[in-house]
């Protein structure tokens, strides 16, 4: 089970490693929206260097607050040993 769960997150972190290197070519920030029943979701965007810097109520849900967050090109994110 533990090795799944690790196979799963550098999986999401090469992923998204892959996104940003794609986006990053062509901007200087990254925007996404991650929903407030989502806690693992966020803090996943955190440790990869995501900060939230804005609150968007019944964007999507009625009732549903989604956390809009930021990662600038210059922001580092942690290591994959860092899981």
């Amino acid at each position: 089970m533990a090795c799944a769960y690790i196979c799963v997150v550098v999986i999401e972190r090469e992923l998204m490693a892959f996104v940003e290197t794609i986006a990053f070519a062509s901007a200087d920030k990254i925007f996404l929206v991650v929903a407030d029943f989502n806690p693992k979701a966020r803090h996943f965007y955190e440790r990869l260097g995501y900060q939230q810097t804005g609150e968007l109520p019944s964007l999507y849900r009625n009732g549903v607050t989604e956390y809009l967050m930021i990662k600038r090109k210059d922001e580092k994110s942690l290591s994959l040993l860092d899981i």
